[in-house]
């Protein structure tokens, strides 16, 4: 099966499938929402797509307890004697002084300086031993969860053989957090101002590999139409444009396929694209295939310029179907809209049954997911 473009998915769900016939920026808007919303939330939710799923790592910090330091009742001061701290093992690391209970999140000053996040609330205490120990570390900037089965994501090699850490609930993990340092056992998931962590129990002893296995974000597709195309030979494969940005729309073409077509060729299911080989300026694209429509020569074609989804090409339908089942509050026909849920249905248990049972080896996933040219 090709591929279905993000585009004439929107015009397939909003034309030929609710039939709704409003025109302009705002009904289409409405069903790239739609489109994108199945795309970006409900697909991804469900099933740990294997060729889009990530494997990342982070070092731990070992604890560091060199010297003693001196710390003042309502201060968040604390001065070293005979440390040696650094960004790189003090900074944004969880401190405990020893025979106190109270654990305070450090930021680093200098070598033998450190400011606490509150003040210091027991007596005054001019040389007392402690610990610098780390439970957080920042991960993926495109992280959006963790494979579902969240015991099996994260882990460390010893002797050559994984050793895996154990899912608590934020809950779960905060009612059980230790601050003695030992090998990780647990890790749960925290999002810190905005931005994902990783948090270890206990706090590890040493610096060390642990990697994770994580679903990205996708971002949400889209389209580009402006401006005009002015010059495209039949069998060609140069496009010039007026009015245009293309290397401003077409940035990564390593990460994702972008297609091409002329609007007056066919739109919706008619639609002919053509894979875009690179984006060579504003006005300038060169195409993978040659283009088999009519030659355009000082025109003003109109155009659209779009993407393909990250996920399985079978899914693509099941986009087409989960937008329409959203769309359906402006569907009064309650049986067509339950043969668009059989269909969704059908087509995600599919791919939910080939993802679950197979174990794909590199060459089976790329006879299963290749990706062939759009659909002409």
């Amino acid at each position: 099966m090709n591929r279905i473009v993000f585009s004439e998915l929107v015009e397939r769900c909003q034309k030929e499938l609710i039939r709704d016939s409003a025109i302009g920026d705002s009904a289409e808007a409405k069903y790239m929402g739609r489109i994108n919303d199945v795309y970006l939330t409900d697909l991804p939710s469900q099933i740990d797509w294997r060729h889009i799923r990530k494997i990342a790592s982070i070092t731990t910090t070992a604890d560091y307890s060199t010297g003693t330091i001196a710390l003042v009742n309502g201060s968040t001061s604390v001065t070293g004697t005979s440390t040696v701290w650094t960004s790189a093992n003090s900074n944004n690391m969880l401190i405990k002084a020893s025979g106190y209970n109270e654990i305070y999140r450090a930021t680093y000053v200098s070598s033998t300086s450190l400011t606490l996040d509150r003040e210091w609330v027991e007596a005054t205490d001019t040389s007392e031993t402690y610990t610098l120990f780390q439970d957080r570390y920042a991960i993926a900037s495109d992280f959006d969860r963790m494979i579902l089965d969240r015991d099996k994501a994260v882990y460390y090699y010893n002797g050559g053989n994984k050793v895996y850490l154990t899912y608590k609930t934020i809950d779960e993990f905060e009612a059980n957090q230790t601050y003695q340092y030992n090998d990780p056992i647990n890790y749960t998931i925290k999002w810190v101002s905005g931005d994902p962590y990783i948090l270890v129990n206990p706090p590890d002893t040493k610096a060390r590999t642990l990697y994770y296995t994580y679903m990205p974000a996708l971002n949400k597709m889209e389209e580009y139409d402006t401006g005009t195309i002015t010059t495209l030979a039949n069998a060609g494969t140069a496009v010039t444009g007026s009015g245009t940005d293309f290397d401003g729309f077409v940035t990564d073409t390593s990460a994702y396929d972008y297609y091409f077509r002329i609007d007056g060729d066919g739109i919706g299911s008619a639609s002919k694209w053509y894979k875009i080989a690179s984006a060579d300026s504003d006005t300038g694209i060169t195409l993978s295939d040659t283009y088999a429509g009519v030659a355009i020569a000082a025109g003003t074609s109109t155009y659209t310029i779009s993407v393909v989804s990250l996920l399985p090409k079978g899914l693509d339908l099941a986009l087409l179907y989960g937008a329409a089942i959203v769309s359906s509050v402006d569907q009064s026909n309650a049986t067509q809209v339950k043969n668009w849920a059989a269909m969704y249905d059908k087509i995600v248990n599919q791919y939910r049954a080939v993802e679950d049972k197979q174990d794909y080896g590199h060459q089976s996933m790329k006879t299963v997911y290749q990706q062939s040219g759009a659909r002409r």
